[in-house]
């Protein structure tokens, strides 16, 4: 499924055996040329079409979990986005353990990049 949106998540295998994945969040350009207006009301549209794409869209429990993991971290980098506190430019990196239920994330980005 293709969230369209601020934000583009890209994932690499961690180093080591159990290690799970790194989770990569760039902000895309247009988002980056907002004022600081616009890229607030703009991010809040956005956790409001992830939350209708949530109950609205025909989803396996896996991809659930990982929309569910793409809308609690864009919750939690509302206030920051709202505030002007990230470099937007700067890749936003996260570590997700293997043995974390929300590793299912990886396959959704799977399914959007093939």
């Amino acid at each position: 499924m293709q969230i369209q949106g601020p934000l583009k998540f890209s994932v690499a295998a961690a180093e080591g055996a159990d290690a799970g994945y790194e989770l990569f969040l760039d902000f895309t350009e247009g988002f980056r040329h907002m004022t600081l207006e616009m890229q607030g009301a703009e991010f809040r549209n956005y956790l409001n079409y992830l939350g209708e794409l949530l109950v609205s869209a025909d989803l396996d429990e896996r991809n659930r979990q990982g929309m569910l993991m793409v809308q609690q971290i864009a919750e939690q980098l509302l206030p920051h986005v709202e505030n002007g506190e990230l470099a937007l430019n700067e890749t936003i990196n996260i570590h997700i353990r293997a043995d974390s239920p929300q590793v299912s994330l990886v396959d959704l980005l799977r399914q959007v990049q093939q």
